[in-house]
């Protein structure tokens, strides 16, 4: 016996049965296709994409990497479900509404409060084929309130195009400053500050400098809620007939 566990073992009784028993490890949950989504989601809240990697993931999940492909073939199985798992929290912050403009406003803005609370998943939305269960029933919820609108034929493929843009352009573009704020320590004043400084030795910026010196300082919500309400005062007119006459044509 070496005199490194020599010394380990000094003091302690010389029979394990006169030595009290240690106290077991705390066991890890089992390993499923659950806890590894779940844990996947919180790996790229805290480290982003670049973060994301299955032998991370797997370490702090306790396990071997190859473990983890039992549950997720690869890792873009493993973003799609990803994705599909944060879309169940809009179902959960609100009660549908049977009016179909006050509907079409809570899911616009469920799905733009996950883009914000989860910056990554605005990449995930164009990436990936968003074909599971959450994806598909709001899709579905989106849908069915345009119906009630009375929208069908070219002018319902137009009013989901534009809610979907609309939403995600702004919930991308909203975390993407929010994001640059964090990392620079600073608040949405002092950004626009710094753009005003910089347009200020570009003569020809005089629109955005007009724009910046003009826009007000209500928060991003704000801002989003009243361009939401453009799209839905638009959808508004179109399902009282007042959409373009090529569109009525074809509708």
């Amino acid at each position: 016996m070496s005199s490194t566990k020599k010394d380990a073992n000094k003091g302690e009784l010389p029979s394990i049965w006169l030595r009290p028993r240690r106290a077991a490890r705390k066991a890890l949950p089992p390993l499923s296709q659950e806890r590894i989504v779940q844990e996947a989601i919180s790996l790229l809240d805290e480290q982003g994409f670049e973060g994301l990697s299955m032998r991370r993931l797997a370490e702090r999940l306790g396990a071997g990497a190859a473990s983890l492909y039992w549950y997720v073939a690869t890792k873009e199985d493993l973003l799609e479900l990803v994705m599909d798992v944060i879309l169940q929290d809009i179902s959960r912050e609100e009660a549908p509404s049977s009016d179909w403009r006050t509907e079409l406003q809570r899911l616009a803005a469920g799905l733009r409060a996950i883009i914000l609370r989860h910056p990554w998943s605005g990449q995930l939305l164009g990436a990936y084929p968003q074909l599971g269960p959450n994806a598909l029933a709001f899709t579905e919820a989106v849908l069915r309130a345009l119906d009630r609108a009375g929208l069908a034929g070219p002018l319902l493929d137009g009013a989901l195009s534009a809610i979907f843009h609309y939403v995600i352009g702004c919930a991308l573009t909203d975390a993407a400053l929010q994001v640059s704020m964090q990392r620079s320590q600073i608040d949405e004043d002092d950004w626009h500050n710094a753009i005003k400084k910089l347009l200020e030795e570009e003569e020809q910026r005089t629109a955005l400098m007009a724009y910046l010196s003009q826009r007000s300082h209500d928060d991003i919500e704000q801002r989003f809620l009243l361009g939401l309400k453009c799209v839905l005062d638009g959808l508004e007119q179109w399902s009282r007939g007042n959409a373009p006459s090529s569109e009525r044509a074809n509708a």
